[in-house]
């Protein structure tokens, strides 16, 4: 039984003091129709959740466009190109980090786009760059809107590093998944305590960035799936949240500041 006392608390609080916590659900890896895929939007369905999924260009199948036709409430964003490792063996992956030429960047996150543009409509496709493992070099950043990006998300908290641009950035903060501890469910405790705690701070003016639940559909095992059903049907049980969709939250991008943390990554791989 997991102990939602904290975060109960917390939410009346944010409904007393009117300031409502908006939260949103990204996905990230997909590219193909896969059981793992129907589990994702199954649980979507029966919560009546908005889902942004981001999915990898170059692994794209027509598999996946096809199914996702048939799908109401889920936006695809932009995860990077190929999702491959470009970085060297003692250091964090990236695929959009600092170790190869700016142009390359600049060409592959072009690429990434054109290539969903081509294959998902209008409205469908939201212009905004995930980059695989949440790293970027800040250096691509003010590139992305020139070829056609809206918004950027990566996870952990926002924080300016730069500022009269015409990005949104929107990041994701909870992923229930323990990478580094043989990938299955992150100690619950400490997901209802961090959770509680991204609450407050809105609810104390801190930031007004909607709260991002990351998931991983592909490799999440039933301990995550559970969990992440357990914690749906809990907020939305409470009247002082509102989910919100990617479409709707980057909408209003082209007049918003630019804000990076080269530094905020989930523990990953």
């Amino acid at each position: 039984m997991i102990d939602f006392s904290h975060l109960a608390a917390a939410l009346e609080q944010a409904k007393d003091t009117g300031r409502l916590p908006v939260f949103w659900w990204r996905d990230d890896d997909a590219g193909t129709h896969t059981p793992a895929l129907d589990r994702l939007l199954s649980i979507r369905k029966r919560f009546s959740l908005p889902l942004a999924l981001a999915v990898i260009p170059a692994t794209l199948d027509h598999s996946l466009a096809l199914r996702l036709r048939r799908e109401q409430g889920v936006s695809v964003l932009v995860h990077g190109l190929s999702h491959a490792n470009h970085a060297p063996v003692d250091q964090k992956k990236a695929e959009f980090g600092p170790h190869r030429s700016l142009d390359k960047l600049v060409s592959e996150a072009s690429k990434g786009l054109q290539h969903l543009s081509a294959a998902f409509a209008s409205g469908f496709l939201v212009p905004v760059f995930v980059p695989p493992w949440n790293r970027v070099d800040t250096a691509l950043v003010p590139y992305l809107a020139g070829i056609g990006y809206s918004g950027l998300s990566t996870f952990g908290n926002r924080t300016p590093r730069m500022s009269g641009g015409v990005l949104k950035q929107i990041n994701t903060h909870l992923d229930p998944i323990a990478w580094h501890q043989g990938g299955s469910l992150v100690a619950v405790d400490r997901l209802i305590r961090t959770l509680t705690e991204l609450v407050l701070q809105r609810t104390r003016g801190e930031t007004d960035e909607p709260i991002g639940i990351l998931t991983h559909h592909l490799v999440q095992d039933d301990a995550v799936w559970s969990f992440c059903e357990t914690l749906f049907e809990h907020l939305l049980r409470s009247e002082a949240i509102v989910f919100k969709g990617a479409d709707h939250l980057f909408q209003s991008a082209s007049t918003a500041t630019t804000l990076i943390d080269q530094s905020s990554t989930r523990p990953t791989n």
